[in-house]
């Protein structure tokens, strides 16, 4: 073992402390981006199986009635009145949907 001075030791101290924070700190924002990462797929996943709807998730909101807002719109030329007052529904009913 070499001579060293004994003001060096507590430089090498510091530094070795510095270096050590340095890497606590890139270990945090590491595991913090693969949380993120595993986060994003597992969302992928649920959006990609059909899993990601408000009844699934237990969403406290109304559910619209996909069937009933089809036939309310499904008969509107939506490229001819963009940016008009839409004319009333010929539909008034279901009994009226052929």
């Amino acid at each position: 073992m070499e001579n060293r001075p004994f003001n060096d030791i507590p430089a090498q101290v510091n530094q070795t402390f510095l270096e050590t924070g340095d890497a606590l700190v890139a270990l945090a924002a590491r595991t913090a981006q693969v949380d993120r990462v595993v986060t994003e797929a597992a969302y992928s996943l649920l959006l990609a199986c059909g899993r990601l709807t408000a009844a699934d998730l237990g969403l406290p909101v109304d559910r619209e009635d996909l069937d009933a807002n089809y036939r309310a719109t499904s008969w509107q030329p939506w490229g001819l009145w963009i940016g008009t007052d839409y004319p009333e529904s010929p539909v008034t009913s279901d009994d009226d949907w052929p």
